[in-house]
């Protein structure tokens, strides 16, 4: 029963439900291009009642730590959102912010960090027009480290042997 009223409540404020580790629903980022009439206070209310259950453990325990993540993410909704009565005309730019505070509070809940997709918004090489680009945590991740192997790779390739630096790996 507490599956279906959660649900409900995910759906009137237009966030699509996901299902936590121990099968319960909890909020997932909302697609703002789907939901533009949608009230911002009953939004932001339903936010608040997944803190609340978060907090009296409905969704399991959390990391330490998470209780100010989460607050933290709810006020940088609440702060783009600003005196919003509805989602219409939301710049590009407050939308990936949106974004990415409701995909750290679905991370949380469902305690998968890693899988939290995180936007940003980039000029690509050669074009004054900004793109978004959307990777996970992990795939953010990888691709540092994969990028400071590259570096290290071919500083190591180009190192000229003295006494001092033998250009030993």
């Amino acid at each position: 029963m507490r599956h279906l009223l959660l649900y409900g409540l995910m759906a009137l404020a237009g966030v699509g439900p996901a299902v936590a580790g121990n099968d319960q629903v909890v909020g997932t980022s909302s697609n703002m291009e789907a939901a533009p009439g949608k009230d911002v206070q009953a939004y932001l209310q339903k936010i608040d009642q997944l803190l609340a259950n978060a907090s009296t453990g409905t969704y399991g325990d959390l990391r330490r730590g998470a209780s100010k993540d989460l607050e933290s993410a709810r006020n940088a909704i609440a702060t783009v959102l600003g005196t919003r009565v509805t989602f219409e005309a939301l710049p590009e730019d407050d939308r990936l912010v949106i974004q990415n505070a409701e995909d750290t509070i679905s991370a949380i809940l469902r305690n998968k960090e890693k899988d939290r997709m995180v936007c940003r918004r980039a000029n690509k090489t050669g074009t004054r027009f900004a793109t978004s680009e959307c990777m996970t945590v992990a795939q953010r991740e990888a691709r540092a480290q994969s990028a400071a192997e590259a570096t290290g790779l071919v500083q190591r390739e180009n190192c000229i042997p003295t006494v001092d630096n033998p250009c030993g790996g």
